[in-house]
C-alpha cells in the first residue's frame, strides 16, 4: 500500500475503534434504568437553544432546509464530561434512536469554553436526532430521549421519481411547497445551466432578492439530484456541495477550473496525476463549453462520481 492509502487505513480503523466503544457505551445507557434528575427543554425561536441538566445545544439557523449546513454549538455543565478527552457529535437523523450505527463528528472548543461542529443536512431528512459523548458518558438531552432539532423546509420522493418540496411546522405537519419532476439527466443539466446564467445576471454581491434565492436554492437541489442519479449517498453528495460552496464566495454556482484542486483536496482528495484530472476537466466541462474559464456545480458532481468510482474516496480526517 502507499503510504497515502496506509494512513487512510489507519485513520478508518481508529474511528471505527471509536464507533464500536460508543455504540457498546450508549447501549448499555440506553439500557440502564432512567435517573430521577428530571431534565428541563428549553426552545426559543430567538436563540434557538435545547437545554438539559447536563449541557446545552444551540443552532444558527432558524428555518433549516435539506443540504444546508447548520452550525450546532455544545455548552457543557459542569465537569460532567473529560473535556481533556474531546468531545462528540452522535447521531444520526428521522427519529434515530440509538440502536443504528451513528454519525460520529467531533465537536472543536472554542475560545468562550464551548464546542461547535458543522452538520450538513442530507436529502430527506426531516429532524437531526443526535447526544453528546466523550466516549463513556453521555449528553443524552431533555429527559433522556436525544435532543432534536427539526428541518423546516424537508423533501419526498413520490412514486414517479418526482421530488415533492414541503415546509413542516413545529407539529411535524406538512404543507406542500412545489415539485421538481424527474427529467432526463442532459436536460436536467441544460435547465440548471440556463438557471444558472439568470442568477448571474441579476445577483449582485450586496443584495440578492428572493427570487433570486429560490432559484439557487432550486439548482443546488437539481444538481443533488444529479448526485443522486450517479449513484451518489445522501452524504456524499451534501459532502461534495459543502465544499463546492465554500469555495463559492458569490454563490453563482460557478467556479474558476483553477480552484477544482482546492474543492477537491477539502474533501480529502489528491491527484497526483495532473493529467488524470485535466482529462476529467476536458470530458465533463470543455467538450460541453469549449473555451469555459469556470466549472459549474453539475459539472463539478460528474467529475467528483468518476473520481469516486476510482475509489478516490473521502478521506476521514
Amino acid at each position: 500500500l502507499s503510504s497515502r492509502h496506509r494512513i487512510k487505513a489507519m485513520k478508518l480503523a481508529s474511528l471505527l475503534l471509536l464507533q464500536i466503544t460508543l455504540n457498546i457505551s450508549l447501549s448499555f445507557i440506553l439500557s440502564s434504568p432512567k435517573s430521577n434528575k428530571n431534565s428541563i427543554l428549553l426552545i426559543s425561536k430567538q436563540q434557538n437553544a435545547i437545554t438539559s441538566e447536563i449541557g446545552k445545544i444551540e443552532y444558527t439557523n432558524e428555518e433549516i432546509s435539506v443540504e444546508d449546513t447548520v452550525k450546532v454549538s455544545y455548552v457543557p455543565a459542569g465537569s460532567y464530561f473529560r473535556e481533556e478527552n474531546g468531545l462528540y457529535y452522535c447521531g444520526g437523523y428521522n427519529g434515530w434512536d440509538g440502536e443504528e450505527n451513528p454519525i460520529m463528528k467531533p465537536l472543536l472548543k472554542q475560545k468562550d469554553g464551548s464546542f461547535s461542529v458543522s452538520i450538513v443536512i442530507p436529502n430527506f431528512a426531516k429532524t437531526l436526532d443526535f447526544c453528546i459523548t466523550d466516549g463513556v458518558k453521555y449528553d443524552l438531552g431533555p429527559n433522556d430521549s436525544f435532543y432534536h432539532i427539526q428541518v423546516t423546509h424537508v423533501r419526498e420522493m413520490d412514486e414517479n421519481g418526482n421530488i415533492l418540496l414541503y415546509k413542516q411546522d413545529e407539529k411535524g405537519s406538512l404543507l406542500f411547497e412545489g415539485m421538481i419532476e424527474k427529467i432526463d439527466p442532459q436536460e436536467l443539466e441544460r435547465m440548471i445551466d440556463e438557471k444558472m446564467e439568470q442568477v448571474e445576471d441579476n445577483l449582485k454581491v450586496d443584495s440578492v432578492n428572493k427570487n433570486e434565492q429560490i432559484a439557487l436554492q432550486t439548482m443546488r437541489a437539481e444538481a443533488s439530484i444529479i448526485g443522486e442519479q450517479l449513484g451518489l449517498g445522501n452524504m456524499q453528495t451534501s459532502e461534495a456541495r459543502d465544499a463546492f460552496d465554500f469555495f463559492d464566495d458569490e454563490k453563482t454556482g460557478e467556479l474558476d477550473v483553477e480552484k477544482l484542486p482546492l474543492v477537491l483536496d477539502r474533501m480529502g482528495i489528491q491527484i497526483e496525476d495532473e493529467n488524470q484530472l485535466r482529462d476529467l476537466v476536458q470530458k465533463h466541462v470543455f467538450e460541453r463549453r469549449p473555451g469555459a474559464a469556470t466549472i459549474t456545480l453539475a459539472e463539478y458532481m460528474h467529475i467528483f462520481s468518476e473520481l469516486d468510482k476510482m475509489d478516490y474516496g473521502i478521506d476521514m480526517v
